[in-house]
């Protein structure tokens, strides 16, 4: 039982340095701070300048994304169309079975690209 005490006393002898010594620093740091603005001002820039450059990647990240869409758009419309002429050609050669398959899966792409839009028109 005396260990667990004086592990107790130890962590609290180290919370009440550690605040000690923050406290210190903060000081230490406001003082710094009003004998010089300019040093604060500097910081300021500083860190706008990374939200500049954090904006800039998510921007770039952006537009990635809108052309991916766009590929991924047209390429789902391009294989719709494809799966309707061939559904077209099957009907004309009396293919029944390969046009009930070509038709199913040109409604299979038209949902897919509705999916599409859908889940691109939700990301903000």
């Amino acid at each position: 039982m005396n260990c667990d005490r004086g592990a107790m006393m130890m962590t609290t002898l180290f919370e009440r340095i550690k605040h000690t010594v923050m406290a210190d620093l903060n000081d230490t740091m406001d003082k710094k701070e009003y004998k010089n603005p300019i040093s604060k001002l500097n910081q300021y820039l500083r860190e706008s300048e990374n939200e500049v450059k954090k904006v800039e990647k998510l921007i770039e990240r952006q537009y990635l994304l809108k052309e991916e869409f766009a590929r991924e758009l047209k390429q789902t419309e391009y294989m719709a169309e494809k799966r309707c002429q061939q559904a077209e050609i099957a009907l004309q050669a009396n293919e029944l079975s390969l046009h009930q398959i070509a038709i199913d899966e040109e409604k299979h792409f038209i949902r897919c690209k509705y999916l599409v839009y859908e889940k691109h028109m939700e990301k903000p």
